[in-house]
């Protein structure tokens, strides 16, 4: 599940995420404040500097994973609060930010899910962000696998 926040859903989705046991995404984009408990029922928390920033270290005290995306600058994932990977994105020619946390977000939550260490997941959704910045708008500019992992120099 991926979640962006927004005012008019954030208790609604509050009840939501309390009964759910699987693997809960949550895009913290807008930054407003939510309930504590609604942040530690998530997996995985994806915040950019500024989302970071306006949550401070409430985020150290979640059990998931908190992913810090920095744009050109890549990503680091932390849990309770200490780093546990972070990630460089390829170098590519950019056209249009637009896709790229969405892109981000979907092949982080994907990687995780399907076992991948951390380092590896953070590295493949960076990749997944980058290339997204290749192409105009944001759902045609969503790459394949194979796209990402071309860009990545894998088979």
């Amino acid at each position: 599940m991926l979640s962006a926040n927004s005012k008019s859903h954030s208790k609604q989705f509050a009840r939501w995420a309390a009964r759910q046991p699987e693997f809960l995404c949550l895009n913290l984009a807008p930054a407003q404040p939510l309930p504590h408990a609604t942040l530690a029922t998530a997996s995985l928390i994806v915040v950019n500097e500024t989302e970071a920033a306006f949550f401070g270290t409430e985020l150290d005290h979640c059990p998931g994973l908190i992913a810090t995306t920095h744009g050109a600058r890549g990503a680091t994932l932390h849990q309770h609060g200490c780093q546990i990977a972070t990630a460089l994105p390829p170098t590519v020619a950019v056209l249009d930010t637009t896709g790229a946390g969405d892109a981000f977000v979907a092949a982080l939550t994907l990687a995780l899910l399907e076992g991948q260490p951390a380092d590896v997941a953070l590295h493949f959704a960076c990749a997944a962000g980058a290339f997204a910045t290749t192409r105009h708008g944001a759902q045609p500019a969503l790459p394949t696998r194979r796209e990402v992992l071309e860009l990545l120099g894998r088979p």
